[in-house]
């Protein structure tokens, strides 16, 4: 019995039977199926290690905590004293924006940002930011901010 020819079509013969699908494509798909398969074996451990890295006080890039703090102080004083402080703890050179009055540098290997703006006359708000390998790095960015708050208070 024999099939009209097709790249789908079967044929069949009287003593065995075989595909005619080109053997690409049967290779192909074999391959896809394996490689999905191959794919998807590393999820329980990197679930377990994103529940690892959460516990010990990351969180992914869209769980970016902020650290703020306000003061009774004029902006610009402010602005030049974290632009002193956060200048000594940073690694690097920062990068200064004036409007809106942002630094970021980096301290202990995470990408830290500190924002300076002004609330009202004589009151300022202070926010950082810190990131590590995208995951929020909660610890220096508190570190960051609360040396810039003792380095005011002594100031003042």
């Amino acid at each position: 019995m024999l099939q009209a020819f097709s790249p789908t079509a079967t044929m069949t013969h009287t003593r065995s039977s075989f595909d005619t699908t080109p053997a690409t494509e049967r290779h192909s798909t074999g391959a896809r199926t394996l490689l999905a398969l191959v794919a998807l074996l590393p999820l329980p451990a990197m679930t377990g290690c994103a529940a690892a890295l959460e516990a010990a006080g990351y969180r992914g890039s869209e769980g970016v905590e902020v650290h703020s703090a306000q003061v009774r102080l004029d902006v610009e004083e402010v602005w030049f004293v974290a632009q002193d402080v956060f200048g000594i703890m940073s690694s690097e050179p920062l990068e200064m924006n004036a409007f809106p009055r942002t630094l970021t540098g980096r301290v202990d290997g995470a990408r830290v940002e500190l924002e300076v703006l002004a609330w009202d006359l004589n009151r300022t708000t202070i926010k950082a930011r810190a990131t590590r390998y995208g995951f929020a790095d909660s610890r220096v960015g508190e570190r960051v901010l609360q040396t810039v708050l003792a380095q005011l208070e002594l100031r003042n």
